[in-house]
């Protein structure tokens, strides 16, 4: 969420709209792909790793629960993917 100095919500992005991210570690600047645009921000209260992790962490759990053809939901651990989203790139 985009938030005014006043607390008024300016713009609000979901998790499944993001189709990319990037980090530049070394200033923690944040750019974001959404399907209809794209967010640049710099972290300036937390270490970058901790949004980073948060941001793929999300997105694993929503793609776990793909629900399968006999109506059952798959939770099976991608480990492989878990840390391709989480890890520092």
């Amino acid at each position: 969420m985009r938030i005014s100095p006043e607390g008024e919500t300016l713009k609000s992005w979901r998790f499944n709209s993001i189709k990319s991210w990037n980090v530049n570690w070394d200033i923690k600047q944040f750019d974001i792909v959404f399907d209809d645009g794209e967010l640049t921000f710099l972290c300036l209260n937390c270490e970058a790793r901790i949004l980073n992790e948060f941001i793929g962490g999300y997105i694993y759990l929503s793609l776990r629960q793909v629900p399968k053809s006999d109506g059952s939901t798959s939770s099976a651990i991608d480990e492989e993917m878990f840390f391709k989203l989480t890890e520092k790139r």
